[in-house]
């Protein structure tokens, strides 16, 4: 969120793109298709609990759709129509340059709960 903010979409907030798990301080980059991610609690001493967590696996990237154009901050009413499809147009290439910036499809391999706070770790790959 914080590029999009920095790029001059001040208003995104975090559920704007539709996700259903916000990450923060990671960069998008730390996904990658075909890998496994497992979200646990910390516990005090800053270890996760490894009988604990949901693993995730990475299917595919998002990609930006005309749906975000509804956004308030992207369909402003004192905008021209034409304005308008520009900043729609202009906002869905921005968030198309980059592999993952929009965000990443997963599936749950592994259930349970993901809570706020909870930690994110790349899952080792497995080799044959």
């Amino acid at each position: 969120m914080d590029m999009l903010r920095t790029a001059g979409w001040t208003d995104v907030m975090e559920g704007d793109l539709g996700e259903n798990i916000y990450v923060d301080g990671i960069d998008y980059t730390f996904f990658e298709v075909g890998r496994r991610y497992k979200f646990q609690t910390k516990i005090n001493n800053g270890n996760a609990k490894e009988e604990e967590g949901v693993v995730v696996e990475i299917t595919e990237r998002i990609e930006p759709c005309g749906n975000l154009c509804k956004l308030p901050y992207i369909n402003r009413e004192s905008l021209a129509p034409k304005d308008r499809f520009e900043e729609c147009k202009k906002f869905l290439l921005y968030l198309d340059e980059k592999e993952g910036l929009r965000g990443w499809y997963g599936k749950v391999i592994g259930g349970g709960t993901v809570k706020v706070g909870d930690q994110v770790s790349a899952l080792e790959i497995a080799t044959a």
